[in-house]
């Protein structure tokens, strides 16, 4: 007898359904869900956050790339920034069950977001090149969902509505030919990343002993890479062990998970059992993931492709909004059975935009893609496809929705070059960063504003302390100019270990946005005697541009240089160093006719060791001004682009904001500086401090009157919006009560 029993069934009717809750559908979601949006987010796993959740334990990074490139100032902003300082509030040690937490509680906060957890989309109806519906099924409650929508966006990971709504993909990497790509990989290096997984350990006062499963992976010479096995590298840093480039990393999934298991399992009974380890005997196998981090399948095709000239070359496009930064990263096919080094990454000298035009599918009318799914290149894919990337791209696809359902407009219509101006400034406004995209402050009240601060810092150095350092390496301290501007006589103190020399250089980067020293604009040599001193440079040439100069050091074995603890906005000090993590050596070292670039990496020591080097200026330079609130971006770009308070031991400061008149506000934006150049990796990560130091923690807002109308005591976000109900004033004044330890610092303020 044939059955005619069906499956519940539930309609959900919104102005938006996401597919995929990891970090670029969730941005997405929550992005539209503030602008008015009825969102739908259908994620197909119990938790949020896609490979950054504690399922996978992958920690999130972008461009930031683990503060290990030339990207200064260069994390990402929005949604992923304000919840990657939410994690760091509550979560500074990095557990990725309190991850779980910071994503569900985001969500569930917004009620415009309508979140099916368990829920996979399996099917969708077409029509015209338009998607109607598409149907999701929970095997937990048994229960099926019909999801309408005038706009889809494909998040999946996969890609499952857009191939079942005909969106045009590839799942193959390009020949070198086909986008002029030199580092395009060959069918021998493979043209697929595969997937890894990651595990945890815990140690145990007493011995633990390990039996393997018979599944185990027993040779395990088969590993080229086992001979570099050691424990400091455990869990998230054994992302080598990678399989499943040569398969399909979609209908192949299971198989490649059986291998991955049995490599993990094998990797772990070496440790434990060969007897080369003898500090495992503790150890043992705490969590071991039963779903892969998968890197790479489908690919969708907007109006633009991404390549890798886009990247390296750092391309402008008139619908930027976003940008990268991740080096490109791509991975031999073979991964852990591979005797290739397990990945190759390619840093290009800055941050670079990605166009409006990668971010829908471009046969599908009503179709956004985001995450790893966007239209680039196998090449471009390995920089695009990382998680803080991605988040910002779902941010992009997300604020386009809103515009469109507000104004009517086709996805393709907002994207001309008329319109693309509303998304990038509404994106702007929100705290994303668009490299070659200023804020537009005509609808801005202070621009009819006269802004004074008697607490402005003119800066003349960082004080010397009693340490110091020895110059192992190139050391710099980051300094804007302006153009034909010359730097003031400067002095630097040094102790001589024996008769030596110092030499000093100062040098700029070829495009003024970048953080790569590479033209030398004058160059000094100093003889030193040996013992205590303070030598004195005068610089005599103008720089050319506006933008950061280097005063470099040139290492010194027989120098110490005296450190400060001094420490402001949009100036530090970097060294020409690596991080092993991203780089190979502190060089990066390209092949011939690779369309790449070789060039020294400078890196500032992370939190909580930096500090600066100890340095006094004749006269001061006024690169904190109050006209900074009106500059060009919300963070340190070309120019510190922030109002700063004065080094003081309180760091209470107050700003005063005047109309000749008055006039009414609804609403005030501040951005605040949380320090765009930390990392901050979402997982397995201790970062040391919950609130960034740079950040104002608590302060006031007065009207003309001295009556407090807006008053917050624990502050820890970069960007914080303000309702306040048609406020009739003709003056604000912020006062500043409290940092998080550095002077505070203000990079705009939008009055409306």
């Amino acid at each position: 007898m044939l059955t005619t029993k069906k499956l519940k069934r539930i309609t959900i009717k919104s102005d938006y359904t996401i597919v995929g809750g990891g970090l670029a559908g969730l941005c997405s979601a929550i992005t539209a869900a503030r602008a008015g949006v009825k969102v739908t987010l259908v994620q197909d796993r119990g938790v949020l956050g896609g490979n950054a959740s504690s399922e996978i334990r992958v920690w999130g990074l972008g461009a930031t790339s683990h503060m290990g490139n030339n990207n200064r100032w260069a994390r990402e902003g929005g949604v992923i920034d304000e919840i990657l300082l939410e994690n760091l509030y509550r979560n500074p040690g990095g557990n990725p069950i309190f991850f779980d937490n910071v994503l569900l509680d985001k969500v569930l906060s917004e009620k415009n977001i309508t979140l099916l957890l368990n829920t996979a989309v399996y099917t969708c109806t077409s029509e015209h090149n338009k998607i109607v519906s598409a149907l999701a099924f929970n095997s937990g409650n048994q229960t099926e969902y019909e999801l309408i929508s005038p706009y889809y966006c494909d998040a999946s990971g996969d890609g499952i509505i857009g191939y079942l709504s005909g969106a045009d993909f590839t799942e193959e990497g390009e020949d070198k030919s086909t986008y002029n790509e030199p580092i395009a990989p060959t069918e021998d290096y493979g043209k697929r990343l595969g997937h890894s997984i990651m595990f945890c350990t815990k140690e145990h006062d007493k011995e633990i002993k390990y039996v393997a499963p018979d599944f185990a992976l027993k040779d395990i010479t088969k590993i080229p890479k086992y001979k570099d096995i050691e424990l400091s590298g455990i869990g998230c840093k054994f992302w080598w062990v990678e399989f499943g480039g040569r398969l399909n990393t979609i209908y192949d999934n299971e198989e490649i998970k059986f291998e991955l298991w049995k490599i993990i399992y094998g990797i772990w009974d070496y440790i434990k059992n060969s007897g080369k380890f003898p500090e495992a005997k503790n150890l043992t196998l705490e969590w071991a993931s039963t779903v892969t981090g998968k890197r790479e399948s489908r690919r969708f095709y907007g109006d633009y492709v991404l390549t890798q000239k886009d990247i390296v070359e750092q391309r402008t496009h008139y619908d930027a909004v976003s940008h990268g930064g991740w080096s490109i990263d791509l991975h031999p096919a073979d991964g852990v059975y591979s005797d290739r080094s397990p990945c190759n990454q390619y840093h290009a000298k800055g941050v670079y935009e990605i166009p409006y035009r990668t971010l829908y599918a471009r046969n599908i009318k009503n179709l956004f893609i985001s995450g790893r799914l966007i239209s680039v290149s196998h090449v471009a894919f390995g920089s695009t496809r990382v998680m803080l990337t991605g988040a910002v791209n779902g941010q992009a696809v997300g604020q386009a929705v809103a515009l469109c359902l507000k104004h009517n407009l086709s996805i393709k219509e907002l994207g001309t070059k008329e319109n693309i101006k509303l998304l990038q400034q509404s994106l702007l406004a929100k705290g994303q960063y668009i490299p070659s995209v200023k804020p537009d402050h005509s609808n801005n009240l202070l621009t009819q504003a006269t802004i004074t601060s008697k607490d402005t810092l003119l800066f003349t150095g960082f004080a010397k302390s009693n340490e110091k350092f020895i110059a192992e390496n190139k050391v710099s301290l980051l300094l804007p100019l302006k153009k034909e501007q010359i730097l003031p006589e400067f002095t630097l103190f040094v102790n001589a270990l024996e008769d030596t020399s110092l030499n000093v250089r100062l040098m700029i980067s070829q495009k003024q946005q970048n953080f790569t020293p590479e033209t030398i604009l004058e160059e000094f040599t100093i003889d030193v005697k040996q013992g205590e001193q303070n030598i004195v440079i005068q610089p005599t040439i103008p720089t050319p541009q506006d933008g950061y100069v280097f005063i470099a050091l040139d290492n010194n074995l027989s120098l110490e240089i005296y450190k400060s603890h001094e420490r402001v906005t949009g100036i530090m000090t970097v060294w020409q160093i690596f991080d092993d993590k991203v780089a190979k050596s502190s060089m990066q070292v390209v092949p011939s006719d690779s369309g790449l670039e070789s060039f020294e990496f400078w890196l500032p020591i992370r939190y909580p060791d930096n500090h600066n080097i100890a340095i006094q200026f004749a006269a001061p330079l006024n690169i904190f001004a109050t006209e900074n609130l009106l500059n060009s971006h919300y963070r340190s770009v070309i120019a510190t682009n922030a109002w700063v308070g004065k080094f003081d031991s309180n760091h209470k400061a107050s700003l005063d904001i005047q109309w000749d008149k008055e006039i009414s506000i609804n609403e005030i934006t501040l951005f605040f500086d949380t320090n765009y150049d930390h990392a901050l990796e979402n997982t397995l990560f201790d970062h040391k401090m919950d609130i960034m130091e740079n950040c104002i923690v608590s302060y006031n807002i007065l009207d003309e009157k001295g009556t407090i109308v807006y008053q917050n005591t624990n502050n820890y976000q970069t960007r914080q919006g303000i309702q306040l109900d048609s406020l009739k004033t003709s003056k604000l004044t912020i006062e500043i009560n409290e940092t998080a330890g550095l002077p505070p610092a203000i990079f705009g303020i939008i009055c409306t």
